[in-house]
């Protein structure tokens, strides 16, 4: 899965890992997935969902983790799409 951003909101700080992803493939069961930044995008991957329909960040009760800021070091609201 591939997520962009609008413009104004993709400057990411790079990084060598992101954390406090995860991807469903509609069963509505959310598998932590490996997220890399690719220029302006994020780029996500797992071995536990093969065609993901959905993704979250930053979604759960403790943020502890959650890395994906912009270059202006704001970091990212949690977000379901």
């Amino acid at each position: 899965m591939i997520l962009s951003f609008k413009p104004g909101t993709d400057d990411l700080m790079p990084m060598s890992e992101l954390k406090g992803f995860a991807v469903d493939c509609s069963d509505e069961i959310f598998k932590p997935t490996i997220a890399l930044i690719d220029e302006k995008r994020v780029i996500l991957r797992s071995e536990e969902v093969a065609q993901p329909v959905k993704v979250r960040y930053a979604w759960a009760d403790n943020l502890v983790g959650a890395n994906l800021y912009n270059k202006e070091n704001l970091p990212a609201s949690p977000f379901q799409y």
